[in-house]
């Protein structure tokens, strides 16, 4: 599935590295920008476009996006709560989906977009729910692994465990 032009626009240069790798060997063109601004300037405008929003504003950020790339699908990644991810698509966010994310399920939700016109997406098995919610805790716990553990009523080691096997395919 060699098409496409992706612009990822994330700050984590980790979490944007990885991104670019998995990209690279999907879509022929993956160009990043640590934010907005550095990304304005881009030309020719890309077919999709992956934004990382940060916590405060969203919909500010992607009606910004929007108003920037207006041809591209956008597909917001981070973590919002309910009422940011309904704003998100009333903003203009294409496809939505919970840090940290691959790049296939990228593809999957903004190739959605074109086969579904109602704009539904495709919901994650409970494995990868509960994935993405050991991660999203993680997160907030600034990587600190005891304490996740203590906010999610689990022990350390299960934590480990469950992390370390990686993400399920869906």
């Amino acid at each position: 599935m060699k098409t496409g032009t992706f612009l990822i626009v994330e700050r984590a240069d980790r979490e944007r590295t990885r991104l670019i790798r998995e990209l690279c060997t999907l879509v022929a063109n993956v160009v990043t920008a640590a934010s907005l601004d550095e990304a304005g300037g881009l030309s020719p405008e890309p077919e999709m476009l992956v934004l990382a929003v940060q916590p405060g504003n969203v919909t500010e950020q992607i009606r910004r996006a929007r108003a920037l790339f207006q041809r591209s699908a956008i597909a917001v990644v981070g973590y919002l709560p309910a009422i940011s991810a309904f704003e998100a698509g009333r903003a203009g966010a294409d496809a939505l989906l919970i840090k940290p994310t691959t790049g296939s399920a990228l593809l999957r939700a903004l190739g959605a977009r074109e086969l579904s016109p109602s704009g539904e997406f495709a919901r994650p098995s409970l494995a990868r729910a509960e994935w993405e919610y050991l991660n999203a805790t993680l997160s907030e716990c600034q990587g600190n692994r005891s304490e996740a553990a203590r906010q999610l009523g689990i022990r350390r080691f299960v934590l480990q465990r469950k992390l370390s096997k990686g993400p399920p395919s869906r």
